[in-house]
């Protein structure tokens, strides 16, 4: 049988508000938790107010938002199937002839739905104020002096010294080691006034000093003059190396193959930002899969019993599938598995084991 326009409209809408529901409420704890963290990180820290601990706390909300949709859509599925079951709305339908498939379809819509909207609009906001609240933490509780970015494909550093700064241009990097090639240095006094240039045919980083090879010292208005070697003090590490090239969540889903190609024409790793991308790509596919996985546990009749340990056995399987999830892309962030395989795994194996669930409970 063919399920009325009206009847799909009715599971849709329900489905939505249980969504938005489960999201404003996580979202409202999520807040508060975060901020009572932020508190306690900057207690000792002057220079962060009470309105700069907030803002960092608001701007950092969108992205644990993002983060907690599936589990929200779980909730949701749940929820919606329970009250239909709970007031024997299911019942009724199937009584008419409607599958447990057709019954699905409006929110395996929703899901994907939600799930295409938050790629294409929410995520490019979320990503943006992601990368302010990171940038208002490296300045206000980390105090990093240092730091190293990517542009044109090629990398930069920067380091302030006790009478100005200096920067470092290399055309590739390697950040296991630490080694550079093609390497410039400027040296930067008071007022941004320039003092020297230095050019190297590549340079490694030691400990607490970049050490440059085959060097062409220029200090104006002297000649310039070569040397087979030369040291520049430095806070950096590999680890603050690595740690300074964007997250991935900071990158809008749309500038992130971009972003990729610049990362591997300096020579650094990006499979963490295609394995992001990837996932970013396959969570419209992930929030049906959760709904399959959802309606395996709601769909139970009342009269039967066992309603409420069934819902809490479904959430407990659930959040035991995200956490299989992160096991899944910790393997694929290190190159252990292909990073197509650690993005789409997590909903092939919902949607096989929903599929199966569900499969068995319309055959019974």
């Amino acid at each position: 049988m063919r399920v009325s326009l009206r009847l799909s409209l009715y599971i849709l809408r329900l489905f939505l508000f249980w969504l938005f529901t489960v999201l404003i409420a996580s979202g409202a704890v999520i807040f508060l938790f975060d901020s009572v963290e932020l508190f306690r990180r900057v207690a000792q820290n002057e220079a962060a107010t009470f309105w700069v601990v907030i803002s960092m706390s608001l701007m950092k909300l969108p992205h644990l938002l993002e983060r907690s949709l599936p589990v929200a859509t779980l909730l949701a599925a749940m929820l919606t199937l329970w009250r239909l079951n709970r007031h024997h709305e299911l019942i009724v339908v199937r009584s008419f002839g409607v599958s447990v498939w057709q019954t699905l379809m409006p929110l395996a819509v929703g899901a994907a739905t939600v799930g295409v909207l938050e790629l294409v609009a929410f995520n490019p906001v979320s990503a943006a104020l992601y990368a302010q609240y990171q940038s208002m933490e490296a300045s206000v509780l980390k105090r990093r002096s240092a730091s190293a970015a990517i542009s044109g494909g090629s990398v930069w550093f920067r380091q302030p010294t006790r009478n100005g700064h200096y920067f470092m241009h290399a055309d590739k990097i390697e950040p296991a080691t630490g080694r550079l090639s093609s390497v410039m240095v400027l040296r930067m006094g008071e007022g941004d006034r320039f003092v020297s240039r230095m050019d190297a045919d590549r340079a490694r980083l030691g400990w607490g000093y970049w050490a440059l090879y085959d060097v062409t010292i220029e200090v104006p208005p002297a000649p310039p003059r070569s040397a087979p070697a030369y040291r520049l003090k430095t806070d950096l590490t590999l680890e603050k190396i690595q740690d300074s090239f964007a997250d991935p969540a900071t990158i809008s889903f749309f500038e992130l193959p971009a972003f990729v190609r610049v990362l591997e024409a300096a020579g650094v790793s990006a499979i963490s930002h295609r394995l992001h991308w990837q996932s970013q790509l396959a969570q419209p596919f992930l929030l049906i899969s959760i709904v399959l996985v959802a309606a395996t546990f709601s769909l139970r009749p009342i009269r039967r019993g066992g309603t409420r340990i069934l819902f809490v056995t479904g959430l407990i399987c659930g959040f035991l599938l995200f956490i299989a999830m992160d096991v899944i892309t910790a393997l694929g962030a290190s190159a252990r598995i292909p990073v197509w395989l650690a993005a789409w795994s997590p909903m092939i194996i919902a949607t096989m084991l929903g599929s199966a669930m569900l499969f068995h409970l319309e055959d019974g």
